[in-house]
């Protein structure tokens, strides 16, 4: 005699689809169909999520099979600011209401660090990287030049590394290999590795401006989302963005002796025309935040010491590396 059912253990889920639980048996011919034919989709349980908390995973499906969708699902996946900054002008495939919310509930603390989310380089993060058995040792050695030239944490170096190949690197795989063993392709690939990451931090602030300019438009489609963004935002921003622009205009240039030989005369100039570029959005955010919410006196008067102190944008501590070519970013901090 066959052993009771266990009422406690759910009926085996059938091999290609999901059941709801609340489905009519087989007997009264609501699954019945002709051979190979699905069942309505009416009938069937919505998609497994391959990312999220295993609370939106149905019931029905098995400790086993959360550990075969965990292992084909990409469980920690790095969204690049430019590609935010993408999603946020609606040019990708991420266009509706909630997509552009919950992008905005998941990087908005990126964008009120804005350029602080870079973080400089430390031991620790060098020894993470070094351990990180996910990682092939030429990207982790690759990665580990990138944060001299750029003194940036090597943990986000190597993560700058990865998102460059996944977007803008048009070689192969046995291509790479071929650059990653060669030291003046390597070097060249470091140097285009560099103008990504300069965009990279100007995408922050370009998104931070988005949000700024539209936020209270009745006209955008995302206005709402933009809101509840912004008032997350609104309390440390202007602190926070402040606090970046003095330490830009007195941050000293990179030099060979601590950036490595890539950091020619060309790639120094190359440094403070983003330096400049910087210091001119950061101040652009501050005032549009400043068109929309009140500035308190004690705002304006370190604001004014503040500008007075830099010369409105003339007595940049690397006031050396200035030419004619970099008068118009200048120009515009004045």
């Amino acid at each position: 005699m066959a052993a009771a059912a266990d009422p406690s253990v759910p009926p085996p889920v059938p091999p290609r689809f999901l059941v709801r639980r609340d489905a009519p048996s087989r007997r009264n011919g609501a699954l019945r169909g002709r051979r190979g034919e699905p069942p309505p989709a009416s009938l069937l349980q919505p998609p497994v999520p391959c990312l999220g908390d295993a609370a939106q995973i149905p019931q029905r499906v098995d400790k086993i099979a959360v550990r075969q969708l965990s292992q084909v699902c990409l469980l920690s996946f790095f969204r690049s600011s430019r590609e935010l900054w993408t999603i946020l002008l609606g040019r990708s495939a991420l266009r509706e209401l909630n997509q552009i919310e919950a992008e905005l509930n998941k990087h908005w603390q990126r964008l009120l660090e804005g350029l602080s989310y870079y973080k400089p380089p430390s031991p620790n993060s060098a020894e993470k990287v070094k351990a990180n058995k996910d990682v092939a040792s030429p990207l982790k050695e690759l990665g580990l030049r990138i944060s001299k030239f750029l003194s940036l944490d090597e943990e986000q170096s190597v993560q700058l590394l990865q998102c460059y190949l996944q977007e803008d690197y048009r070689g192969t795989r046995d291509s790479l290999k071929t650059v990653l063993q060669d030291e003046r392709q390597s070097q060249a690939l470091i140097l285009k590795i560099a103008d990504y990451y300069y965009e990279e931090r100007t995408c922050i602030l370009r998104c931070v401006l988005h949000l700024l300019t539209y936020f209270q438009d009745e006209r955008h489609p995302y206005r709402v989302e933009y809101a509840d963004c912004v008032d997350k935002l609104e309390k440390e921003l202007v602190i926070k963005y402040r606090q970046q622009f003095e330490e830009l205009y007195k941050t000293e240039a990179p030099t060979w002796e601590t950036h490595g030989n890539l950091m020619t005369e060309r790639q120094v100039s190359r440094w403070f025309v983003q330096c400049l570029r910087e210091q001119s959005m950061l101040l652009e955010i501050i005032f549009l935040y400043y068109a929309y919410f009140e500035m308190a006196p004690s705002d304006l008067l370190v604001l004014t010491k503040m500008f007075k102190e830099q010369g409105f944008g003339s007595r940049q501590t690397n006031r050396h590396l200035v030419d004619e070519t970099m008068d118009p970013f200048v120009d515009r901090i004045g």
